[in-house]
């Protein structure tokens, strides 16, 4: 089996003739670039991606033609890697970046924001009882979710899809049965990982911390900041590259 060079090469990239229509998960995938206009907007990337760039425009209150400006701006200066980077050609490798990247690093910032989630509502929570007190328990609770969805991935999901490239590449008839409802699990685990997101966005006006934070305070939002971008490219990478393409090789 000849595997692509890229994942970009892995499906015909889409049409841009009517980039209004284009699917947000798609232009992500095949024009990584994109990316960071998406961030820039809040738009969902990852969870929310089959939407069309009209439908996001709308669903996030922005201006259709402003966005479409943007994007073609960043199609333009797009080489194909953007802030991903470029990707490995085979499933397995996909697999290994995202567990080398993301989910070693989610296990290593993940505990040290449960610690100042719980330090911050500690000290602060009387002054704050609306805000900080959900944030701390959302923040324990995707922690939570991410650590159990992490192990699930790299006990069963990935070595699943490394087992059928491989049986594949050899020309035998793949075994992976329950491959697609694997899947379909974790990839509602996403969902639920979104909806916490949104949920500390919410709770945090935007991560965005009052003057009197003290620097635990300051460092929490701006450590959940980071996770918010980090888990959306972590999630795209799952649900728009890697599992579409195990469920087609299946």
């Amino acid at each position: 089996m000849t595997l692509p060079q890229t994942i970009a090469e892995a499906s015909p990239r889409t049409p841009l003739s009517d980039l209004a229509a284009a699917r947000i998960a798609d232009l992500a995938r095949e024009h990584p670039g994109t990316i960071r206009v998406f961030q820039r907007h809040r738009i969902d990337f990852c969870c929310g991606g089959k939407r069309s760039v009209t439908e996001a425009a709308d669903r996030a209150a922005i201006e259709l033609d402003g966005l479409l400006a943007e994007l073609r701006v960043a199609l333009a200066a797009d080489d194909g890697e953007g802030r991903i980077g470029a990707l490995p050609a085979s499933l397995a490798g996909l697999a290994a970046l995202i567990v080398g990247r993301y989910h070693v690093a989610l296990r290593g910032e993940l505990p040290r924001l449960v610690l100042m989630a719980d330090r911050v509502e500690k000290v602060h929570g009387a002054e704050m009882p609306a805000v900080l007190p959900p944030l701390a328990s959302a923040v324990r609770a995707l922690a939570a979710e991410l650590e159990a969805h992490m192990g699930e991935e790299e006990a069963s999901v990935f070595p699943a899809i490394v087992r059928l490239e491989r049986a594949v590449a050899a020309g035998e008839t793949p075994r992976e049965a329950d491959l697609a409802q694997l899947i379909a699990a974790r990839e509602d685990e996403h969902v639920v990982a979104g909806e916490l997101l949104a949920q500390l966005r919410e709770l945090s006006a935007g991560f965005a911390p009052p003057e009197w934070a003290c620097n635990t305070f300051r460092g929490l939002y701006h450590g959940l900041a980071e996770l918010e971008r980090d888990l959306h490219e972590h999630i795209h990478l799952e649900n728009n590259v890697l599992f579409p393409r195990a469920l087609a090789l299946a």
